[in-house]
């Protein structure tokens, strides 16, 4: 995780417009991820349940929240 979070602080240094967000498990996780991000974020949750608070999302700065369920192939 302290990658991602070193990735997002270098994009946003470099002057980055926004940054999209996939594969955050929960708030606590998407807390840690975002903590000092100032740029629009949008969230992709592939319909986590874990993260079905919309008004919360909001209150964190998410400006865009994509919850479609991820695509699924089958033989």
């Amino acid at each position: 995780m302290q990658e991602a979070i070193s990735r997002i602080q270098q994009y946003q240094s470099a002057g980055a417009d926004g940054i999209t967000i996939v594969g955050v498990r929960d708030f606590e996780h998407l807390e840690q991820i975002t903590e000092g991000v100032t740029i629009p974020l949008m969230l992709v949750t592939y319909g986590n349940p874990a993260l079905h608070d919309n008004k919360r999302l909001a209150e964190m700065g998410l400006s865009l929240i994509h919850i479609s369920e991820p695509t699924r192939q089958e033989a």
